[in-house]
C-alpha cells in the first residue's frame, strides 16, 4: 500500500520546505505560489474563506488528496506548510493504513481533534475534507469533528508515537519542537 504526505497550505515557508522533503510528496497550495515540488496542486481560493480559513485549509487539503489517489496513494498523511517533520518517512512507516490518525486531542471548547497533522486511508481524509458549504461557522478542527463523527470510526493519536520515536516537528511560526511543546501542555491530550 503506497503511503504519501501531503503539504497543504502557502508558501511562506517554501525553501525550508524543500530542502526538508523529497520529490515523493504532494504540495497543495494556492494560485501564484511557485513551487519545486513535482507533485505541486494549485488551487484558486475560494470566496468563502470560512470561520479562521476553514475553507482554505479544507479545500487545499482536499485537492492534495485527490492527486495522492490518482498517483496511487491509498494512505495519506496531511501536514501543515509550516511544519517541519524531517524523519517523516518513519513517522509515516509507525502508522497503520487502515487506522484514521490526528496529531492529539484538544481540551479546548468542548474538545475536538488537533488538525496540525492527520491522516488515514484516502476515502477517509476525502470525507473529512469534502462540503465546503457546510458549517461555515464553526473554525476548522470543530468542522473536521463533525465530519469524523459521520465516519463513526475509532481514531489514535499521532503525538504519543513521535514521543516514543523521538521523531521532531518544528513549527516555523513559532519556532519551537511541537512535539516537545503540546506534550507539556495540559490541552493537548493523547
Amino acid at each position: 500500500m503506497k503511503k504519501l504526505l501531503v503539504i497543504q497550505g502557502h508558501g511562506e515557508h517554501l525553501d525550508k520546505l524543500e530542502q526538508t522533503y523529497g520529490d515523493d510528496v504532494i504540495f497543495s497550495t494556492w494560485e501564484g505560489t511557485k513551487s519545486k515540488f513535482t507533485n505541486t496542486v494549485v488551487s484558486k481560493e475560494p470566496l468563502e474563506k470560512g470561520k479562521a480559513n476553514s475553507n482554505l485549509q479544507l479545500l487545499s487539503t482536499y485537492a492534495g488528496i485527490l492527486k495522492a489517489e490518482e498517483i496511487g496513494a491509498e494512505f495519506v498523511l496531511k501536514i501543515r506548510s509550516d511544519l517541519l517533520i524531517p524523519n517523516y518517512k518513519k513517522l509515516i512507516e509507525c502508522l497503520d493504513v487502515d487506522t484514521l490518525y490526528f496529531f492529539s486531542w484538544h481540551n479546548w471548547q468542548g474538545g475536538y481533534p488537533v488538525d496540525y497533522i492527520f491522516g488515514g486511508p484516502v476515502k477517509y481524509i476525502k470525507h473529512i475534507c469534502s462540503d465546503l458549504d457546510a458549517n461555515l461557522d464553526q473554525f476548522p478542527e470543530k468542522r473536521i469533528k463533525l465530519k469524523v463523527d459521520e465516519l463513526d470510526v475509532d481514531y489514535q493519536y499521532i503525538l504519543p508515537i513521535m514521543i516514543d520515536k523521538q521523531i521532531s516537528c518544528t513549527h516555523l511560526k513559532r519556532n519551537v519542537d511541537l512535539v516537545d511543546y503540546c506534550a507539556n501542555d495540559p490541552l493537548f491530550v493523547y
